[in-house]
């Protein structure tokens, strides 16, 4: 294939995955959240901790206060609820003013002085998510904050025993892992909120002590959580799609806590929240610090003033507030088909109509209204919209024979759910056949209290088999061949007749994240009404095997879209056969318009989840491509093989070596394999980790084509990556003809220089492995330009054309896993900046490879490179293309493997010169050389 080809595809490839990148992190509402304000300045009182300043010298814990209220706390003795803030990766302690401001002004409108006591750990914003040794320190450290914090309330004659924890992004972790620490007593902790934390596993698996905690920490707590754990209630919130930094089905407790103890929530379906968030937009977020505190004060036993003993009564406020919000204040309380007694005296009217609708600016006196189930044969489903603000609303009854009007009922409010926007107070309930019994004088009863203000009531009988309607969405196959027409004229569509306020399609083929539509509701025509800001249409996607929905609300005879795009994957035991179990998309609407409903393939969905899910696996594909070109290069510049045309440009090295039907085959089979069991458990014997692929089938985003489509995109990454990494040295290699006109002894310096760099690139691994690495990226980076600087000088050899793309490629290959090594590099530089002190970085996992790498690039860049035997080079090549097929198995998610692999191939790499240098080319190998 000509290269102007390759290279126009390789750009074109590129192009769609920066298209992916900017979808993700723009493809998103725009930012709903309200900001949390307060009426006097935040204070943070330090409290006195001589207990861990040896052991944690640069962390601190405070209480948060305002005004008359922090000087109310001057001694501090204590009174309140203590509650923890634990911040997450690189968060500040003054994360927790949002919460503390908003507790505090609520606990101003309780009149029996029920207040929180808000604490919060300061960690110097250090980076928790990318070190496991600082997420072990600050869990250490969080284990005393609650001895200490519990110890300030020993004046009260009844002390609180238990404190609250919340936790942001690795924060929440913390919270967990706070159990596994030997003596620390688990009573002294039964609640847990967690904002944006990745529980199910690390965003990336970067750093082998977070993996190893990670499973520690997850294994106990599915343990213990039916035992040990029982009385301990966790909620996780995540952000979903505006959150680019921690997927929302990492922040599931699923497979974790007893879904009897825990709740996992979207901040886009938590009732009267909506709204999508970004990772720090999740602490300050107005709508869920209302949301949780709400539940906060709902958590409080009036009669011990602390938080409630009993975990099913908190589980209850949990669920209420994050899941099923009804709309009722004694939802504590309220018995499930509870029997309302109806006064005779009050008003009763009943609407016979199929679709009716009421509404008044206020209701001067109570009233009943009452619509009939089942008037019309096929009518079997009822939908009552309503803005009523009253607790008991909506009842059922049969009239008796003879009468007009039921004396009483069996209520029905429970079962309401709320609908944005936040404050319409919207709501409704929908029933059907099977979920009460029904007879001919079956009513449903709505009850409008006396003094209502701005009321609307509509209600809508229909035939479930004309509105619940099963959509089969075409496969990606199929969206490729209609495509352009998927994309415009739409997958699916579907006409809505006026007169009509709810359809339910379900979505069946939705598996993977991959799948993506845009749901389109147009009103095609409208009545003249004098609607109310409130009005109009609301779309609603469920999806029933992770719990998370997305709203989108446009106002009367306006057009409403709403992605249609999953945040996890199907489970692969999922029930595909049962309807309700597919996700669903719910269409309020408005009655006086008729609508047109599009379903449009998104191909810049498409690709943004692509990148949301599966970006993370690429780096090993970009190491494998490298290595596969150092195999083709090591095994063409033996002695006795001809030189191709090729070795001379990195490109076209790459793209000839590397092709995807050299490897992908050969991973197929030998995944294949090891995947039977016998075969598996000896490999497990032996201490071999599991494939890789087995962690991204476990989150169920796993497809058969994926690594070929992820090693594809490295491919041809790498072709564009090395094209312009060429040309650009090409171009800074001339500036090193100015080194001609510096003075000879300067000239002298050149070699001294190079082995500083190389004794610096050593020792650096002593302080930090990731800056080890670096600085040997560096020199093969100047030795590539070196090289190339002798090419433009036509001082070129045919063992220079031969030792160019040998380290262009190492260079390649070391700039990929330093890249891996980034966040243990960062990490040792935040603590540079917290201790001003040279200290090695604790527990550096990366240290070992740093070592390996620095001194191999320090033998290759001072020895001249030496010519590989024929059996050398189909050696090496064999050796090297078993190591490329054990990264694709062993590496795709686990990158923290990356430099010790690195490591090998360098070693591998030294091994010519090595020989070489025991065993020197005899004349006639010089000869045919």
């Amino acid at each position: 294939m000509a290269a102007p080809i390759v290279l126009s595809i390789a750009v074109a490839v590129v192009s769609i995955l920066s298209l992916g990148f900017y979808d993700q992190l723009t493809n998103f509402e725009e930012n709903g959240c309200l900001m949390t304000w307060m009426f006097e300045y935040p204070k943070y009182k330090e409290i006195s901790f001589k207990e861990t300043e040896k052991e944690f010298p640069h962390y601190g814990l405070y209480i948060y206060g305002e005004g008359s209220y922090y000087d109310s706390f001057r001694h501090v003795k204590l009174s309140g609820i203590p509650v923890l803030f634990i911040p997450g990766n690189a968060g500040s302690h003054k994360q927790v003013r949002s919460l503390g401001s908003v507790a505090l002004r609520k606990a101003q409108e309780r009149p029996d002085g029920i207040h929180f006591n808000y604490f919060v750990a300061k960690f110097n914003e250090e980076f928790s998510a990318l070190s496991g040794s600082i997420l072990k320190r600050q869990t250490e450290y969080i284990q005393k904050c609650v001895t200490k914090i519990l110890s300030l309330y020993d004046h009260m004659k009844s002390p609180p025993k238990t404190v609250v924890l919340v936790g942001h992004s690795m924060g929440g972790f913390i919270a967990r892992a706070l159990f596994t620490m030997p003596g620390f007593d688990p009573s002294t902790v039964n609640t847990i909120i967690t904002q944006a934390t990745p529980h199910q596993r690390p965003v990336t698996l970067v750093d082998a002590v977070i993996v190893s905690l990670y499973n520690y920490v997850n294994e106990f707590w599915r343990s213990n959580t039916a035992t040990s754990l029982r009385h301990v209630t966790v909620v996780s919130t995540g952000g979903g799609f505006r959150d680019y930094q921690v997927r929302y089905d990492l922040t599931s407790l699923k497979g974790i806590v007893d879904p009897s103890r825990s709740v996992s929530a979207l901040t886009s379906s938590v009732p009267k929240s909506w709204v999508s968030t970004d990772h720090q937009c999740s602490v300050w977020c107005r709508q869920m610090v209302f949301v949780t505190k709400r539940a906060m004060f709902d958590l409080i036993d009036l009669k011990t003033k602390q938080i409630y003993e009993d975990p099913e009564l908190r589980m209850k406020v949990i669920r209420h507030y994050f899941i099923s919000n009804n709309g009722m204040q004694d939802y504590l309380s309220h018995e499930k088909n509870k029997t309302l007694k109806l006064d005779p005296k009050i008003e009763w009217e009943t609407k016979l109509d199929r679709l009716w609708k009421v509404k008044m600016k206020k209701s001067k006196s109570s009233k009943y209204i009452a619509m009939p189930v089942s008037l019309e044969e096929g009518k079997d489903s009822v939908l009552i919209l309503s803005n009523l603000t009253n607790g008991e609303w909506v009842c059922y009854c049969d009239i008796p024979k003879g009468q007009d009007r039921c004396s009483s009922c069996t209520s029905l409010s429970d079962r309401s759910r709320l609908l944005p926007p936040l404050l319409s107070n919207s709501k409704y309930v929908r029933v059907n056949r099977q979920d009460i019994p029904i007879t001919s004088e079956t009513h449903i009863v709505v009850i409008i209290p006396k003094g209502a203000k701005m009321v609307s009531i509509q209600g809508d009988r229909y035939n479930m088999d004309e509105r619940h309607l099963i959509y089969h969405l075409p496969n990606t196959y199929d969206s490729i061949i209609s495509f352009p027409i998927s994309a415009t004229d739409g997958a699916a569509m579907l006409k809505v007749s006026n007169a009509s306020s709810f359809y339910s399609l379900h979505l069946a083929g939705m598996a993977l994240p991959t799948n993506t539509y845009m749901a389109k509701v147009s009103p095609m025509g409208c009545k003249k009404h004098h609607a109310e800001d409130n009005e109009g249409s609301v779309l609603r996607l469920n999806v029933p095997w992770s719990v998370e929905e997305t709203y989108a609300f446009s106002g009367y005879n306006k057009e409403v879209s709403l992605p249609i795009k999953l945040q996890s994957g199907r489970p692969s035991d999922y029930d595909r056969e049962i309807d309700t179990m597919e996700p669903h998309l719910e269409m309020f609407l408005h009655p006086y318009c008729h609508y047109q409903v599009r379903l449009l393939v998104s191909s810049k969905d498409t690709v943004g989840q692509f990148v949301r899910f599966y970006s993370v696996l690429l780096p090993a594909f970009f190491i494998v491509v490298w290595m596969l070109t150092l195999r083709g290069v090591i095994a063409r510049s033996n002695r006795f093989q001809a030189t191709h045309g090729s070795d001379s440009k990195p490109c076209e090295a790459m793209f000839e070596y590397a092709k995807p039907f050299y490897i992908m085959p050969v991973l197929l089979a030998t995944r294949f394999v090891f995947g039977l069991r016998p075969i598996s458990r000896f490999l497990s014997r032996l201490g071999l980790p599991r494939d890789d692929a087995n962690f991204v089938e476990e989150q169920h985003t796993w497809f058969r084509l994926l690594p070929l489509l992820l090693y594809l995109t490295a491919w041809m990454f790498s072709y564009v990556h090395s094209f312009l990494a060429h040309h650009m040295m090409a171009v800074l290699s001339y500036l090193g003809k100015i080194l001609a006109f510096l003075p000879s002894s300067l000239q002298r310096l050149g070699p001294i220089l190079k082995w500083t760099f190389c004794i610096l690139g050593v020792t650096s691994c002593i302080f930090s492995g990731s800056l080890g690495i670096f600085v040997s990226n560096f020199l093969l980076i100047i030795n590539v330009l070196h090289i190339l600087y002798l090419i433009s000088c036509n001082l070129d050899t045919k063992e220079t054309h031969r030792s160019f793309v040998f380290f262009f490629s190492l260079m390649m290959l070391t700039t990929w896993t330093s890249i891996t090594t980034l966040p243990s590099l960062v990490t040792w530089f935040k603590q540079l900046t917290i201790s001003y002190q040279f200290y090695p970085l604790a527990s550096d996992p990366v240290k070992p490879a740093g070592f390996i790498i620095s001194i191999c690039v320090a033998v290759l860049i001072n020895t001249k490179m030496a010519i590989p035997s024929q059996f050398q080079g189909q050696l090496l090549g064999g050796a090297l293309y078993f190591l490329s097929v054990m990264a694709l198995m062993f590496t795709m998610d686990s990158l923290y493997r990356i430099p010790l692999l690195t490591a090998v191939v360098l070693v591998l790499a030294i091994v010519p010169n090595v020989m070489a240098t025991v065993s020197p080319p005899n004349e006639t190998d010089e000869k045919l050389n």
